[in-house]
């Protein structure tokens, strides 16, 4: 699997694993919380009774062949085919990828819709650079709440890309994918709140996103700190960190909600690419 991250042109790249990811964010933010001085809230929990035998695991299924994967997406198994991609991507047999990408989008795959979407923007897989067309996918994955496609959007409408400037669009689509754990929309949600940018300028909000980000790990976040941390007095830093605790808090609340019913949370964790980059928003 290649490394999560942001392409040159600040675009998130790939599909992930939702379940895997939350879990990750739980343990991330709950550790979060407790250097927040939050973990007397999860101290306060009723330990749960011991087990009188430990639980057996349930056999996992084999997983399928590739000639297994091929037989069903030459069937018209929608699953079968997004997985098929993944495979032709991983080779570097990127408009193979796409073709299988297509059909597997056709029938509703919100990933699969996502990736056709990137293909868009960097004219990859054999496809045209056409940002309207990148933007149209990207609209049908965010419908299914993709959170790959809630970044690529928000930059879109940031930036103008494909679609008319609309900062308040990107913002709200910021949001929605930073609530889903993503360091790189949480971040842009900060940056948006520092400069002012379709909302009035507010360094507080600013920093209490920045600390999120930063806490589950983004280096771009964790720079931006030490450089606005200087410029709030006491008071005010006391007050963000407060802040930061609270989005923190409902991520968390979020996140456990989401491992309890995976129907409710994203189709997809943060996407993956080749390595960081920049992104347009520093």
């Amino acid at each position: 699997m290649r490394p999560q991250g942001l392409s040159g042109d600040g675009f998130i790249v790939g599909c992930g694993d939702v379940i895997r990811r939350l879990f990750q964010r739980v343990l991330v933010l709950a550790a979060t919380m407790v250097a927040w001085g939050g973990g007397a809230v999860l101290a306060q929990a009723p330990p749960e009774a011991p087990s009188k035998a430990p639980l057996k695991e349930a056999p996992k299924a084999p997983e399928p062949t590739l000639e297994e994967t091929l037989a069903a997406a030459l069937g018209g198994d929608a699953g079968a085919q997004l997985s098929l991609a993944v495979i032709y991507e991983g080779l570097d047999a990127f408009e193979d990828a796409a073709r299988w990408y297509r059909k597997a989008a056709d029938q509703g795959k919100a990933d699969a819709q996502f990736k056709l979407g990137y293909f868009h923007t960097v004219g990859g897989g054999g496809l045209a650079r056409d940002l309207a067309e990148a933007a149209r996918w990207y609209e049908k994955a965010v419908a299914q709440n993709q959170p790959g496609a809630l970044y690529n959007l928000a930059v879109c409408f940031e930036r103008g890309l494909g679609v008319t400037c609309d900062e308040s669009r990107a913002l709200s689509l910021y949001k929605k994918a930073a609530a889903l754990g993503d360091t790189y929309a949480q971040k842009a949600v900060g940056v948006i709140h520092h400069k002012g940018r379709g909302v009035k300028a507010d360094a507080i909000e600013a920093y209490a996103w920045y600390l999120l980000s930063a806490s589950q790990g983004n280096p771009d976040a964790s720079r931006i700190l030490k450089d606005v941390e200087p410029t709030l007095a006491a008071k005010d830093l006391e007050q963000a960190r407060v802040r930061g605790a609270e989005l923190s808090l409902q991520i968390y609340k979020r996140t456990l909600a989401a491992l309890r019913d995976p129907a409710t949370s994203g189709k997809a964790g943060p996407a993956k690419g080749k390595g960081l980059a920049k992104d347009f928003l520093q």
